[in-house]
Parts: structure tokens; C-alpha cells; sequence
């Protein structure tokens, strides 16, 4: 049986207080990241190709936490 559990809340999608009011402990945060999507495929690129006219976006970053049991 796992003595902890580790997992990543997505800050776009949510706080992570339902975690947090079970026992999870915040550990660390990640920053906001930015990337390329293109709008005619949805691909997701790390650097702007600018072969194609992509559409630049930056999430929230995202909170990791932890609950030993």
C-alpha cells in the first residue's frame, strides 16, 4: 500500500481546494508556460514556426501536492 499520493492540479481548470480539504499538502508550484497552437490543426509547438501562423497562448501553471497516509 503507496504511504503517499502526489498529483498535479492544473490551474486553468481549477484550485485544488477540494484536495487541500482532504489532507493534501501544497508542495510546489509550476509556473505558466507558453506555447504555439495551430488553429488549423491544433498541433502544439514549444518555439513559433513561422512557416505557419500559429496562435501564441500561456496557461496558469499548475500547483503539485501531496497526501501521506
Amino acid at each position: 500500500m503507496p504511504n503517499q499520493i502526489m498529483t498535479y492540479i492544473d490551474k486553468d481548470w481549477g484550485t485544488g481546494k477540494g484536495f487541500l480539504k482532504l489532507g493534501f499538502k501544497s508542495h510546489s508550484l509550476r509556473e505558466a508556460i507558453s506555447f504555439f497552437v495551430d488553429t488549423k490543426t491544433g498541433e502544439r509547438f514549444r518555439k513559433q514556426n513561422f512557416e505557419n501562423s500559429l496562435l501564441q497562448v500561456k496557461n496558469a501553471g499548475s500547483l503539485k501536492i501531496e497526501l501521506f497516509v
